[in-house]
């Protein structure tokens, strides 16, 4: 038979064991919701800075010719609010992300990326096709060329406003052409490696726009293979690296970008954490 002493060290140890479990599970509980509510939180601030990101398209920084030197203040402008400068687009990633952060308002872990959306119907005076994507332009016609060593697929979607564009030559590996009462769609499948490196489409087009959008583009590679527009980088991303960004939000805006010869329109995606 147990002693009553015996008994009641027993019952104390079964109500200590319930009394620890007990905080352990609050503990556990209210961590959870404090880690729960802290990360609202900080995404909610994430995504006002990912918002003020656009600033840096409205104002040309200081001094404001600073892409021939360094910047005191940064800013993308070219002068026009909402132009975005490709040359300090340049300086920007050729001074590194390390210096820009300290003249920049978030002064926090921030990336902008763009891609060009829209373009104007001129004619290139050079066009870089080797490992790229590239779209050469010239009068009524688009070449695009796809080059790489290593497998990669491409998917492209143009489209030509108020004009009837059609596939002049193609050895791509599928491709469609839609006509309707507001012009032309061109849809583009490619799949290029070692032993077929290099794929090209011909796109003529009679009654020229003044622009054509790219409304769909997808490269899927083991190379570094990025999109071409003649001799110019068509999409580009800039600023801090991390593999796991805490609390990362994201938006977006649309903005022209000023080349040296060309305006072109461009969907930017901007990230904040």
């Amino acid at each position: 038979m147990i002693n009553k002493r015996g008994q009641t060290w027993i019952e104390f140890l079964i109500a200590t064991v319930a009394f620890l479990g007990a905080i352990s599970i609050l503990f556990v509980t209210v961590g959870g919701q404090f880690r729960e509510e802290s990360d609202k939180v900080t995404f909610q601030s994430n995504c006002i800075k990912a918002s003020s990101l656009e600033n840096f398209f409205l104002q040309p920084g200081e001094p404001e010719d600073w892409e021939t030197d360094s910047p005191d203040i940064f800013g993308l402008s070219n002068g026009t609010p909402g132009v975005v400068s490709n040359a300090k687009w340049l300086k920007a990633k050729e001074l590194g992300f390390p210096s820009i952060i300290n003249v920049s308002t978030p002064s926090t872990s921030w990336k902008l990326g763009y891609s060009i959306s829209a373009f104007e119907t001129i004619t290139d005076a050079s066009c870089t096709t080797k490992n790229a994507v590239s779209i050469c332009r010239s009068s009524g016609l688009l070449n695009v060329t796809a080059n790489s060593t290593q497998t990669t697929r491409t998917s492209l979607v143009l489209f030509f406003p108020s004009s009837t564009a059609a596939i002049d030559a193609s050895d791509a590996d599928s491709n469609t052409t839609t006509t309707g009462l507001n012009g032309t769609e061109v849809s583009i499948f490619m799949i290029t490696n070692s032993s077929d490196n290099t794929d090209r489409v011909n796109i003529t087009f009679t009654s020229s726009p003044d622009i054509i959008f790219i409304k769909q583009s997808s490269i899927s590679s083991g190379q570094n293979i990025t999109l071409m527009l003649g001799n110019k980088t068509a999409q580009d991303s800039f600023g801090a690296l991390t593999i796991k960004p805490r609390g990362l939000c994201s938006a977006k805006t649309r903005a022209a970008i000023a080349f040296d010869d060309e305006v072109a329109i461009a969907d930017f995606n901007l990230q904040a954490w």
